[in-house]
């Protein structure tokens, strides 16, 4: 069964909220989330928020967050935990205790990071709700802000935390949430590492921060097809057939889909091409409520990403979205795509939408193309894999 969720945002206060929590807000939140046929949320915590020094963390925030694991039950929603939240919607939340130290490569820290999981554990590690923990949303930003560092320190800290993860939450989903840019180029953890830790490979798919919109347009055919272009290209680097791919970030801002038939158009078109890939685990779309203008700070994007108004009513799009859910869940599924063509990924040479055009330009033939990586040629041309090589066809 496909899974379909959203990115929690309380309604009131964003994630400043954690300071002042109304668990009744919240309770109402996730009704409405539900009622709309979301089976999951992701919640973000606040890393300054949780952890003030190297062995101490708070424990009434600990407690709060255990408390809306519970109204998460009553609401029927899962709840996949982000951890080491320093960087959200373009403001940065570090705790102080990091200042002059580096949270990928300082051991201090890692020590540091490794309480914060353990005492986490103690409370939330058994919850029927927790669907798992996701290391840090789109942790790989401090490489280019703040803290820079190479995708082979990334892949030595991502596969330290996961397998820790592991031991404190056995049986849980745990992943690391990143942007497009280790995808699409080479930065802070390697294609190969993401592809194969963890419980899945999680994927944000924003057509207009990966710059499809702007080159394609935002209705084009590699436009409404990337989220389905990034599942093929994270199962080329996949060792295992099977492995799940989560489409943890996607939405529309009103700057890029102005209308709402064009933001429904984006959202159905989106949904039901991903759903041709095979290994597909979900939907998370961003976000679930709108902000409050008063809170000033943002960038104009980040205001109306919601599907729910701050009043807690459903949006229209929002309305558009919980159709889309009901139709996929009583059985639609879209017109599968057969083809024999294999696109090479070349080592050394990775353009996003480079791909993403060639992927597209089959698409518009009607057939759903594979990545096969170069090291894999050979053989996927013995079975009767079509290879294109961009730039010599």
């Amino acid at each position: 069964m496909i899974r379909f969720g959203v990115n929690y945002v309380p309604r009131k206060n964003w994630f400043f909220s954690w300071d002042h929590p109304d668990l009744k807000e919240t309770e109402e939140d996730f009704f409405v989330i539900q009622s709309m046929g979301f089976d999951h949320i992701r919640l973000h915590l606040r890393w300054d928020k949780f952890q003030y020094s190297d062995h101490a963390v708070d424990q009434e925030s600990i407690g709060i967050l255990k408390q809306m694991l519970d109204l998460a039950k009553k609401a029927k929603l899962d709840v996949q935990v982000t951890v080491f939240n320093g960087w959200m919607s373009g403001l940065w939340f570090l705790p102080a205790f990091l200042r002059g130290r580096h949270i990928i490569t300082d051991r201090s820290v890692a020590e540091a990071q490794s309480y914060f999981l353990e005492e986490l554990a103690k409370e939330i590690a058994d919850h029927p709700k927790l669907l798992g923990l996701d290391l840090g949303n789109e942790i790989n930003v401090f490489d280019f802000l703040q803290q820079p560092f190479s995708p082979e320190a990334g892949n030595i800290w991502l596969k330290e935390k996961l397998r820790e993860c592991e031991v404190r939450f056995p049986g849980k989903f745990h992943v690391v949430g990143v942007d497009h840019n280790p995808w699409f180029g080479r930065q802070a953890f390697s294609r190969e590492v993401l592809a194969n830790t963890g419980s899945a490979t999680s994927l944000h798919t924003w057509v207009g921060f990966t710059g499809a919109l702007q080159k394609f347009g935002n209705l084009s055919r590699e436009t409404l097809s990337l989220a389905e272009y990034n599942i093929e290209f994270a199962n080329a680097y996949a060792k295992e057939r099977n492995r799940p791919v989560w489409i943890q970030e996607f939405g529309a801002p009103v700057s890029w889909y102005s209308t709402l038939n064009e933001a429904a158009r984006y959202a159905r078109e989106t949904v039901l091409s991903a759903m041709r890939s095979e290994n597909l685990w979900g939907f998370t779309w961003w976000c679930s409520h709108d902000i409050d203008r008063s809170l000033d700070t943002f960038d104009p994007l980040e205001y109306d990403l919601g599907l729910i108004g701050r009043d807690n009513k459903i949006k229209p799009l929002g309305k558009v979205v919980a159709e889309l859910i009901r139709e996929v869940r009583s059985g639609m599924a879209p017109e599968p795509l057969v083809s024999d063509k294999g696109i090479v990924i070349e080592q050394g040479k990775v353009n996003g939408l480079e791909y993403l055009a060639a992927y597209a330009k089959l698409l518009s033939k009607g057939e759903h193309a594979k990545f096969v990586l170069s090291e894999h040629a050979e053989e996927a041309k013995r079975n009767g894999r079509d290879l294109i090589w961009l730039g010599r066809n």
